[in-house]
């Protein structure tokens, strides 16, 4: 946990050594966070003295709030046109290509939403799972996609809602004896719009590029992204953020959190 003094200001942090399994303590005039989204929140709420019983900089209940990312989903199809043809560049070829926000208005759903291409790697025979029989005739088909595969993943921009967020349960505890987070995290109905029309808008790109055989690894909303963002969040109004625009706790002013729980949206 970190530490405070009696002005309420960061005095240092408490720690498990991981051999001795002994807590020992750290002394300093400023304490910077920077345990990515779910564990700085994790830290903060863990942190509790006589003036921060909810957490460290957390009286006004924001710290773990409005967690936030991306809703991922891949699709691998294979180039007619490259199909049986020789375009082995090595294994280092992958994401030559990026798609930005091209989503605006119009559309049913506020955010957006951008494409990676190619980033699996080429020394695995992706299409050998989706390739019906076995045999002679089976082996050569997979060949002959290979050189045609097109990957693109799609990373759609997650709504940020105050009942997202991240908590700790102090009765569960890790092999260190410290409450575990705990992360509540439900998709709403602009976040389910926005997906499909990722779905939507990967088939019509397929379809200019001519491409066969077309499976999708998540054809639905349920998966988060390993990109969160948002519980220590930043801002103007000191009712609904922890940080100012420097990063800095508003509540203890020798405490920074400088990862990405600090953003407040994210980009696609």
């Amino acid at each position: 946990e970190i530490l405070v003094d009696r002005e309420g200001l960061a005095s240092g942090v408490s720690f498990v050594d991981r051999q001795t399994m002994k807590v020992e303590e750290v002394r300093a005039k400023l304490v910077v966070v920077c345990g990515a989204t779910i564990e700085s929140a994790r830290l903060l709420l863990n942190s509790k003295s006589e003036k921060f019983p909810n957490g460290l900089a957390n009286n006004n209940d924001m710290v773990g709030r409005y967690l936030g990312g991306h809703s991922p989903t891949a699709f691998i199809g294979y180039l007619k046109d490259l199909l049986g043809t020789d375009t082995w560049q090595g294994d280092g070829v992958t994401d030559h290509a990026y798609i930005p926000r091209f989503v605006d208005r119009g559309r049913d759903f506020v955010g957006g939403y951008g494409y990676q291409m190619n980033y699996i790697s080429r020394r695995f025979a992706h299409p050998a799972r989706v390739v019906p029989g076995f045999g002679p005739a089976y082996k050569r088909r997979v060949r002959d996609l290979m050189p045609g595969i097109f990957h693109m993943g799609g990373y759609g921009k997650v709504e940020h809602r105050p009942e997202n967020r991240v908590t700790v349960d102090p009765s569960r505890t890790d092999n260190y004896g410290i409450p575990i987070p705990v992360v509540h995290f439900q998709f709403g109905a602009n976040d389910r719009a926005l997906f499909q029309d990722i779905v939507a808008s990967a088939h019509r790109i397929f379809d200019a590029c001519n491409a066969e055989m077309r499976h999708f690894t998540t054809p639905n909303t349920g998966v988060f992204a390993s990109h969160e963002v948002g519980t220590v969040r930043m801002g103007r109004n000191p009712k609904t953020s922890v940080l100012n625009e420097w990063n800095q706790s508003r509540e203890v002013r020798n405490l920074f959190v400088v990862d990405g729980s600090c953003f407040t949206t994210f980009p696609e």
